[in-house]
């Protein structure tokens, strides 16, 4: 059976030991050594990754029939005396991970009467099911400050053995679930008072609660009769509101500017919701909607609608038309096209447009160019 040095130390990360069995593993080469401090994957917590002289370990496993560790490897060790590092930033994450579950629990209890069935630590988030089929936000919110009220008070964390007859005696959140001697994980109570949560553990936890930073609850999940609280604590709790106040500033830009979340500028950016909230719809009613500009570029003749635009034709528009003489060498008021022949121009007699009206034939006027005023002067829109 393999000596585990993370019962005692849980910040040890360097060590040495000797390899006492090799194997293969799902594929894998794998060792036996006769002590080691790496954690395996037992009790919801994931196994530590790291090195062993050199070559990565892939993960730990607990052999069933005898509680050996077995660590899987990239790549067969060379000597049987070897030198094992842990990956410290993977092994305080489940540390903080860990503790902040059992602060959790306990305020669950002791607030709610909410009993943990079940506790997974996950990659992103952990979570943990509790025996009830609903909870309120605000009794969530209780449970959630009692649990960063007691880690920023620093209370220390002490995790030690006990014989099995000395169990009963004891204030345990749940009972124990192996034989022989039993480890059990102790956060401190109130001065002269019980302690805040006394639990059977063989996980890594943080010597004290002030390490754990901060437990946030993020989401919870009604499935029955139980309840899944997701909950981020220490340095995923300030990952996870990184990201969020983030996508909060992004989404405030996008509202300023009009962008579209995803960062490609859009109509809503390029101002063309200005041109049309300022007038765009009536000026388009004046110039498109009796259907004008079109007819005379098909046939020469100006509408009879009256619905003249107010604005003055653009300068492109204005250089590639131009006044023509007509008749006695006078100056025309309607401008015609240099280019256009004769015969495209209708001289005289009504000519049916689409609407069923009568337009009488007059040359050929260019679009954007207006005619000239009436009588009455200018219709108001």
């Amino acid at each position: 059976m393999t000596h585990r040095l993370y019962y005692t130390d849980s910040y040890l990360t360097c060590f040495t030991a000797r390899v006492v069995e090799r194997l293969t593993w799902d594929g894998h080469p794998a060792v036996i050594l006769d002590r080691t401090a790496f954690y395996p994957t037992s009790g919801g917590q994931p196994s530590d990754r790291g090195h062993l002289s050199g070559v990565p370990v892939l993960g730990a496993e607990v052999r069933e029939p005898d509680g050996a560790v077995v660590h899987i490897l990239a790549a067969p060790l060379p000597d049987d005396e070897v030198t094992g590092e842990i990956d410290w930033p993977r092994r305080f994450d489940h540390m903080q991970q860990h503790t902040g579950q059992h602060l959790l629990s306990a305020a669950c209890e002791q607030l709610l009467d909410a009993d943990t069935v079940s506790f997974h630590l996950g990659a992103e988030v952990s979570t943990i099911d509790l025996n009830v089929p609903r909870l309120s936000r605000q009794a969530l919110e209780e449970v959630e400050d009692r649990v960063n009220g007691v880690i920023w008070e620093d209370r220390p964390v002490r995790a030690y053995f006990v014989r099995p007859e000395d169990v009963a005696t004891l204030p345990l959140r749940r009972p124990p679930q192996v034989e022989g001697p039993i480890r059990l994980v102790e956060v401190a109570g109130d001065e002269g008072g019980r302690p805040f949560d006394l639990n059977p553990c063989g996980g890594t936890h943080v010597a004290r609660t002030g390490e754990i930073g901060l437990l946030k609850v993020l989401r919870l999940d009604y499935r029955g009769q139980e309840t899944r609280v997701e909950f981020v604590c220490g340095g995923r709790a300030l990952r996870d509101y990184r990201l969020k106040n983030g996508v909060l500033q992004n989404l405030a830009v996008c509202r300023r500017r009009r962008r579209r979340p995803g960062g490609r500028r859009g109509r809503c950016g390029s101002g063309w919701w200005r041109w049309r909230r300022r007038g765009w719809r009536r000026r388009r009613c004046r110039w498109d909607r009796c259907g004008w500009p079109g007819r005379w570029r098909r046939t020469g003749t100006p509408p009879t609608c009256g619905r003249w635009p107010r604005r003055s034709p653009p300068i492109r528009a204005r250089s590639r038309w131009s006044l023509r003489s007509e008749g006695s060498g006078s100056t025309s008021a309607w401008p015609v096209r240099r280019e256009s022949p004769p015969t495209r121009r209708p001289s005289c007699g009504p000519l049916p447009n689409r609407w069923g009206a009568k337009a009488v034939g007059r040359p050929a006027l260019p679009r954007g160019v207006p005619p000239p005023p009436r009588a009455g002067g200018w219709r108001r829109y």
